[in-house]
């Protein structure tokens, strides 16, 4: 599947979390589709 006009730098989700009495906790999320593997403007890489 090819979304490469919503493909971009810094768009990946996440979601902190911070109480009073704990650490920072951090939830990051990607698409089943999402390539970790991106070129520098986040377009997918093949990977071999």
């Amino acid at each position: 599947m090819k979304r490469h006009k919503t493909n971009g730098i810094y768009q990946d989700g996440a979601l902190f979390v911070k109480n009073l009495d704990n650490p920072v906790k951090a939830f990051f999320f990607m698409f089943k589709e999402q390539s970790l593997k991106t070129d520098p403007n986040g377009n997918p890489v093949e990977q071999k």
